[in-house]
């Protein structure tokens, strides 16, 4: 059953497979979320500057920044979202 109002997930990623990994596990929630997905920071500081979301799921290897340098940059952007780190470390 699809959600009136899903949370709002932004998927930022560089790794095409993980994104398609992540995404359909998220899609398990039958309509519960809403999942966006992007492939570097600055597309992703670009979507927060534009859209609303709930939650960020952020890898913290991506190939215009990485760390925790990556966290505190989302974090500044979106102070009231809720941030995920994704780390194969």
């Amino acid at each position: 059953m699809k959600s009136a109002n899903p949370i709002r997930v932004l998927l930022i990623e560089d790794n095409p497979a993980d994104a398609e990994v992540t995404r359909a596990l998220i899609d398990v929630g039958e309509g519960a979320f809403a999942c966006a997905w992007v492939g570097s920071l600055g597309e992703g500081l670009a979507r927060l500057a534009s859209e609303t979301f709930d939650v960020v799921l952020l890898d913290f290897g991506l190939p215009d920044s990485s760390g925790l340098d990556t966290f505190i940059k989302v974090q500044e952007a979106a102070p009231g979202v809720a941030v995920v780190a994704l780390t194969g470390s």
